[in-house]
């Protein structure tokens, strides 16, 4: 008889086992097919909060979007597109968690409850905003992470934390449909994937912080992601500290004796891609006291160019900005072997080319929301006197 208690037990004890092994394993591919999931899921979202001073946006720089408040904390936005097709407003309602909202006006038809739980941001630049504020957590998946120096968001994706998805026009729709994000941050103007995304059902968000003409409109765009992921006081706060750091650098820039000129880009596949006189990068040179070639031209994005149309332009030019993806140490032999008439330049052979190497320096996930770093960056390398103990962030000269 005790033989027979004992087999039952034993019996039973492995049936409890396999049943907590099950449960246990149940949970690991729940969390697995969810990553980002963080703790506040399902809570209220505190109004009263939303609506305080600290947390309020304002917006003083950004011109492609803006911000328009409800009493209930709700939050209307509209964002500015101009594409190929023309000039279009995407209106998006960002709705309290848990609160039942007042009459949202026709045409806010994009409702996303905030704070968000999960959100795909579709480039490293967007990225950069969640990394800036904290809130990976709130990320569960990305797209391509070429040139990603960031060690927590690799580390999440060693963990499956975090998911990739593919690139630009291969997309992994099932893994998206799999994650159910609250959103996904795109690029309108950016061509492949995105009409295979629509039937995912998540709110595809456009995110054109990159066609801000200005430095300090483009790093603004981080009061957006912080109002999705519920960090509006964080986002404030650091943008105003870029803002005051933006425009002591810009002071002390304004007390250079001399404005030399400066050129960018380089001759690739036949085309030199230019940044257009009213860019951002422009502004940012301007305000480095430095003057811009093209001097007088109004495209605020990039258009494509020729050697001979740069060097009728730019030969006697005293700067030469260069960006680009460098396998090793970038040198000015590397920069002569890529096309033997860029020592022909006046910049080259007084060694004052400023360079940026994108694969090394974490650029694309920092440089967006560090405006004033940039602009440092460059006060530092055509007007060293006045920064004498600055150390670059991304560019330097070569």
């Amino acid at each position: 008889m005790k033989r027979i208690h004992f087999l039952i037990d034993r019996y039973l004890l492995k049936r409890e086992m396999k049943k907590g092994m099950a449960i246990v394993l149940c949970l690991l591919l729940f969390s697995a097919c969810r990553p980002g999931t963080i703790s506040h899921r399902g809570q209220k979202a505190d109004v009263s909060e939303i609506l305080s001073d600290s947390a309020h946006v304002t917006l003083r720089y950004a011109k492609n979007f803006t911000v328009h408040y409800l009493s209930d904390g709700t939050r209307l936005v509209d964002i500015s597109v101009t594409g190929h097709k023309g000039k279009s407003t995407y209106r998006l309602a960002l709705i309290p968690r848990g609160i039942k909202p007042s009459v949202i006006p026709h045409g806010y038809d994009h409702r996303i409850e905030v704070p968000i739980q999960r959100c795909i941001p579709m480039s490293t630049e967007q990225l950069a905003a969640f990394i800036q504020l904290h809130a990976l957590d709130q990320v569960c998946a990305i797209t391509n992470v070429r040139h990603l120096q960031n060690k927590d968001v690799k580390q999440r994706i060693a963990k499956g934390e975090i998911a990739k998805i593919g690139y630009e026009g291969n997309f992994d729709t099932e893994t998206v449909m799999a994650l159910q994000p609250d959103a996904i941050l795109v690029s309108p103007f950016k061509k492949g994937g995105y009409e295979a995304l629509q039937q995912v059902g998540s709110p595809l968000i456009p995110y054109t912080a990159f066609k801000e003409p200005t430095p300090l409109g483009q790093a603004e765009w981080v009061k957006l992601v912080g109002m999705l992921t519920g960090r509006e006081k964080q986002a404030n706060a650091f943008f105003q500290q870029v803002e005051q750091h933006y425009h002591a650098y810009q002071a002390v820039a304004a007390k250079a004796t001399h404005r030399p000129t400066i050129f960018s880009g380089e001759q690739k596949g036949g085309q030199w891609f230019v940044m257009g006189g009213k860019s951002y990068l422009a502004q940012l040179l301007r305000d480095a006291s430095a003057v811009y070639l093209p001097q007088h031209d109004h495209h605020t994005g990039g258009f494509p160019s020729d050697f001979e149309s740069m060097y009728a332009m730019a030969a006697q030019a005293d700067y030469w900005r260069v960006m680009n993806s460098y396998p090793g140490t970038f040198s000015y032999q590397a920069l002569k072997a890529e096309d033997q008439r860029n020592e022909q330049f006046l910049a080259f052979q007084r060694h004052h080319v400023i360079y940026c190497n994108i694969a090394s320096s974490g650029y694309h996930e920092l440089a967006p929301l560090r405006p004033d770093w940039l602009l440092a960056d460059f006060i530092k390398a055509m007007h060293p006197e006045l920064l004498p103990a600055y150390q670059p962030h991304f560019y330097k000269l070569l």
